[in-house]
């Protein structure tokens, strides 16, 4: 980026664009800090807010869940990537993001109760076939259900942002330095098997809330992902092999997350890294 006015510009262009704003805030927070990440991330929102004031009642009423959920994916990855930033751990950055966007979608409930009653159905609708009839026959845990695909929504977004971001900044300024460190990404033995218990326990006891409890496996999943890039790179396997996994990732999740997910926390308590480095030598 080539000052404040290139990147508000940029973020400006991102409300047209999937990712573009949040991946150019976190850029600007992971070279610049915190404040001046906001400053781009109020830039960005500009659109959004312009046309929640110049709005009628129906629609500024309407229209404010969207400002909200826009708002606090902004400042999720603005907070993430000052994470990032100061502890440089992939570690507790993905832990952030998960513990501020279950933070940031419950306060949507808390802001805007009416914008979520008036969600709920129109995903209730669009789900019914896939839902299970404990959650289909009860309003509250439609809700429930509603926002913790809010929570996920904003948790993609700010893994996915903060993964560009600093894409982008070792582009820039440390060629070949993220790839090195997107690599050797690995949670700590007891961190990986805390994300793994909370999960278990949301499936046998929470079952009809088990995509709130499935966040805490997150961090996992993208040390799984990190993993494959990793044992790609050291075996000198073809792009075919991680264009094959994240088509397996889009299209046979959950069950193919899972897999990641498994070998995440493997990684996590038994570090396969050095085991394939013996393999390899």
């Amino acid at each position: 980026m080539r000052g404040r006015a290139h990147a508000c510009g940029v973020a400006l262009a991102g409300y047209f664009l999937p990712f573009l704003s949040p991946s150019t805030i976190g850029l600007v927070t992971l070279k610049k800090g915190f404040l001046e990440g906001c400053v781009v991330a109020l830039w960005a929102l500009l659109p959004i807010l312009l046309g929640w004031f110049v709005s009628d009642l129906e629609a500024y009423r309407a229209n404010r869940l969207l400002t909200l959920v826009s708002s606090f994916s902004l400042l999720i990855a603005v907070l993430v990537a000052q994470i990032l930033r100061i502890t440089m751990s992939w570690q507790w950055s993905l832990i952030a993001v998960v513990v501020s966007s279950v933070v940031a979608t419950l306060s949507l409930n808390i802001i805007t109760p009416e914008g979520i009653e008036q969600l709920t159905p129109m995903v209730i609708s669009l789900l019914s076939g896939g839902l299970n009839a404990e959650i289909a026959n009860d309003m509250i845990k439609q809700k429930l259900f509603v926002l913790s695909l809010l929570a996920w929504g904003l948790v993609l977004t700010a893994v996915v942002s903060l993964i560009v971001s600093r894409w982008w900044q070792g582009l820039v300024f440390n060629p070949g330095g993220f790839v090195k460190e997107f690599h050797s990404l690995r949670l700590d033995a007891r961190i990986g098997l805390a994300t793994i218990l909370v999960a278990i326990f949301g499936f046998f006891f929470y079952r009809e809330h088990t995509l709130w409890f499935q966040l805490a496996t997150v961090p996992l999943l993208v040390a799984g992902i990190a993993l494959a890039h990793h044992i790609a790179s050291v075996l000198n396997l073809s792009a075919t092999f991680l264009f094959f996994m994240y088509i397996g990732l889009l299209l046979f999740s959950p069950a193919f997350a899972l897999i990641l997910v498994g070998f995440g926390f493997i990684d996590s308590q038994w570090n396969l890294r050095t085991k394939l480095a013996r393999v390899k030598e």
